[in-house]
């Protein structure tokens, strides 16, 4: 008899996501790749925080101004994602999910 897979609430968290496996969205321009996403998938931006590991991360969404979380288990030091003022860095998924709650307003 198989498990049913149980879901995070964190899933449900998340009506649409993205995940960059290539360069390809670079040649339009980060910022305005994002926003033409937002655009077509009817999504607004203050309904919207970009979760990113890199330096280029937080320069394309603050151009395209959309918030943003740095994470520092990924390509950047904490130093250098600091560096750039997102609106915080967080160094683990716990605290990740604190700082959705408390972007978003979630108790």
């Amino acid at each position: 008899k198989k498990k049913a897979k149980k879901t995070s609430w964190l899933a449900n968290f998340f009506s649409w996501r993205f995940r960059r496996s290539s360069d390809a969205p670079l040649q339009l321009g980060y910022n305005k790749f994002c926003n033409n996403l937002l655009k077509k998938e009817h999504i607004e931006k203050k309904d919207t925080i970009y979760i990113g590991d890199e330096t280029r991360d937080i320069e394309a969404t603050k151009k395209a101004k959309i918030p943003m979380i740095g994470v520092n288990w990924g390509f950047n030091s904490r130093k250098a994602l600091e560096a750039l003022d997102p609106i915080a860095v967080v160094n683990s998924p716990k605290k990740l999910v604190e700082e959705l709650k408390n972007h978003f307003n979630v108790g």
